[in-house]
């Protein structure tokens, strides 16, 4: 588009060459005529090239040698554009020809229409896309030893120009999350910049919520009345069947926790318990057990623990002696239960491993087997 206004300053250059002239007529050059813009991009960016056709500038300086015809062609040029690269379409642009008046004058030229207003056009529009309805945020494990992942399936950008990182900035490497944790998923800057010179983009960044369809059970809280129902009643099934299906295994662990008989010499002999008696529930803990292993290194295991009362009659026959048969009243019963967790879907109780001890009596066993971070749960 071409704006056919006359500026002040085309006509002053115009009556200049009349009185320099004279009668002599002034070669006229419009730039209308020779000034072209071409509109490129998307409406917001868009870019506006305007050129100056020399050869038709040329074309019209007639019969003047060749030296003035190359002054008066190369004294033009263009003043660059304001807001180039940000342009809509609707904005109205000044295209404005520089030339030197020195050398038209000399050659007898005049220059018409040198400011043109140009209104923006033909720029695509831009669309406006959420980036984030293509990520797929996925959480994997079990809260609060979680780990989360993320893919993109959309086509306005590569999953690489994505970063994740926590609300405070952290890389995720190594971390592990619970339920509740924030991550935050966003575009890096150059991704931004790209993206927005072909669509509008309100988002840049997007919170996702660590969310594990399971959990440790690791205290009171992370279980409702009905859950430690659930949880009692997988321990009094084991205890039960224990007790009237009792294995070589259950049976020397147990005489070892009461009568403190090396675990190697019960197996060496034929020790056995003869009755178990008044077996009534004590408490239940739910924590995290850390003892030191070799170098110091301390190990975390998750473990629920259901302790019992009991009277305990066995025969301790070991190596060469006949010893009569003994009883303990009041013994502690212990069921361990590790890694417990619980599906926060079907409300399903689930573990790794169920095992039975025993102690002398229940001081014994909760100081002895509540090393760490435990909490009652009933």
């Amino acid at each position: 588009m071409k704006a056919k206004v006359i500026s002040f300053f085309s006509v002053l250059i115009f009556g200049a060459v009349i009185c320099f002239t004279g009668c002599k007529s002034a070669i006229l050059v419009d730039c209308n005529e020779c000034v072209s813009v071409k509109f490129e991009g998307y409406s917001g960016s868009g870019k506006a090239t305007a050129t100056i056709n020399k050869n038709f500038i040329a074309s019209l300086l007639g019969e003047m040698n060749e030296y003035t015809v190359a002054s008066v062609v190369n004294s033009f040029s263009l003043e660059l554009i304001e807001n180039n690269g940000s342009l809509l379409n609707g904005d109205v642009i000044t295209v404005k020809v520089k030339t030197d008046s020195s050398v038209l004058e000399n050659a007898g030229v005049a220059v018409l229409n040198a400011e043109q207003e140009i209104t923006v056009s033909g720029l695509k529009e831009k669309e406006k896309v959420d980036i984030f309805k293509d990520i797929t945020f996925k959480t994997n494990g079990t809260s609060p030893e979680c780990s989360v992942t993320f893919s993109y399936s959309g086509s306005a950008c590569s999953p690489y120009d994505f970063q994740v990182k926590t609300v405070d900035g952290k890389e995720l490497s190594g971390l592990k999350f619970k339920n509740g944790d924030k991550v935050i998923i966003s575009l890096n800057d150059n991704a931004v910049n790209s993206l927005k010179e072909k669509f509008i983009i309100e988002e840049t960044s997007r919170e996702y919520t660590v969310q594990a369809d399971k959990k440790y059970i690791l205290s009171a809280n992370d279980l409702s009345e009905k859950d430690v129902d659930a949880l009692k009643k997988i321990s009094d099934d084991f205890v039960d069947n224990k007790v009237n299906n009792m294995d070589r295994d259950s049976n020397k662990s147990i005489i070892n926790g009461v009568s403190g008989i090396n675990i190697g010499a019960l197996y060496a002999s034929n020790t056995e318990i003869r009755k178990l008696d008044n077996i009534n529930f004590n408490s239940a803990y739910v924590g995290i057990e850390r003892s030191e292993g070799y170098f110091g290194k301390i190990t975390e295991t998750k473990y629920a623990y259901f302790f019992y009362t009991m009277d305990i009659t066995y025969h301790p026959n070991v190596g060469y002696t006949f010893s009569k048969e003994a009883s303990v009243d009041g013994a502690a019963l212990i069921v361990r239960i590790k890694n417990p967790v619980i599906d926060l879907t079907s409300g399903e109780i689930s573990y790794s491993e169920l095992a039975i001890g025993a102690r002398k009596d229940i001081d014994t066993a909760l100081s002895n087997k509540l090393k760490g971070d435990f909490n009652k749960i009933a």
